[in-house]
């Protein structure tokens, strides 16, 4: 018997404007910046375009509004799948890059490279589960395998180590952001990975794999009680900043020695905060060490509420 013939096709929306039917596109939106959509219908070309789109994450089909339809831009494909170096997107735009960071932030992960930069985005959770693996193979890696390693601080880091040893030069790891960014924690992350990576050879001096790590933290309690306050975003904002200078053996690639030095510290903060902020931190512990021990409060004269002193109450008081 004759084989069934196939059932007729519907045929696809005829594309009369700017962007063709099935084409990925990035839709302007006020709550998500950007929407993610496949072009239903197009007529026309901006000022006057009319589109029907299709939301790629929701499934809503709806008509931007004419302001929004006018900044409509063609998606990039790495865009859509979260590549991992936004240098090699070929539509590098606004829409691209936020839907990229996007994308790699719900599958957690949090590092994205432009190149030599390494953005970071905050997780608000521990996401380190694979740390072990990434500095294990950012080590091991050479010059065939290096593209294949993931963005991550280790790898920023290695780069870095490895280009300080073989060209006989200064490296410098800038590391920047707002409140809360998470700023801290990536320094805490370079100095493990320098613990592991520089280390002093078997029965050399330098206190052991951790000696320029532990050294360097072990400042971070007094630091941060001096130079550290309650923000409205950051409960320990760091208001000083931070130069870690480390200085390694040309021959063996070990820490020789540290130096770190505070600048920019925020001193206004000393005499006036916004309202629910407070002062740097060592003026509440003090306060809460006289309130545990009596003799020590009438010794020094002080009280343990801290609206008691003006330099400690909201606003410029």
């Amino acid at each position: 018997p004759p084989a069934p013939r196939p059932a007729p096709r519907r045929p696809a929306a005829m594309s009369t404007g700017k962007f063709a039917p099935g084409q990925i596109v990035f839709v302007p939106d006020d709550d998500a910046l950007c929407l993610a959509c496949r072009v239903v219908k197009c007529n026309g070309y901006p000022p006057n375009m009319v589109i029907q789109v299709h939301d790629l994450a929701t499934g809503r089909e709806f008509a931007p509004a004419p302001a929004a339809a006018a900044e409509i831009g063609e998606a990039d494909p790495l865009a859509l799948e979260g590549a991992p170096d936004l240098v090699k997107l070929t539509q590098l735009s606004e829409p691209a890059i936020l839907h990229t960071l996007r994308t790699r932030y719900a599958r957690d992960e949090i590092y994205t490279s432009v190149g030599g930069i390494l953005i970071s985005l905050n997780p608000f959770k521990d996401v380190s589960r694979n740390d072990v693996r990434v500095l294990t193979d950012a080590r091991a890696a050479d010059a065939g395998s290096w593209e294949s390693l993931p963005p991550h601080v280790f790898v920023l880091s290695e780069q870095a180590y490895r280009s300080a040893l073989r060209d006989r030069r200064p490296q410098a790891i800038l590391i920047s952001g707002e409140s809360g960014a998470g700023k801290t924690e990536a320094t805490k992350l370079w100095l493990r990975h320098l613990a592991q990576r520089a280390a002093p050879p078997a029965g050399g001096q330098g206190g052991g794999p951790a000696g320029i790590e532990r050294a360097l933290l072990s400042c971070n309690p007094v630091l941060e009680a001096y130079g550290n306050a309650a923000t409205a975003r950051n409960h320990n904002s760091s208001r000083f900043g931070k130069w870690i200078q480390v200085g390694l053996d040309a021959a063996t690639g070990a820490a020789r020695y540290a130096r770190l030095t505070c600048f920019l510290l925020e001193r206004s903060r000393v005499t006036t905060h916004a309202e629910g902020e407070r002062a740097f931190h060592a003026f509440y512990q003090a306060l809460a060490a006289v309130g545990q021990d009596a003799k020590l409060a009438g010794h020094l004269g002080l009280q343990r509420a801290p609206e008691q002193y003006a330099y400690l109450r909201a606003g410029p008081d």
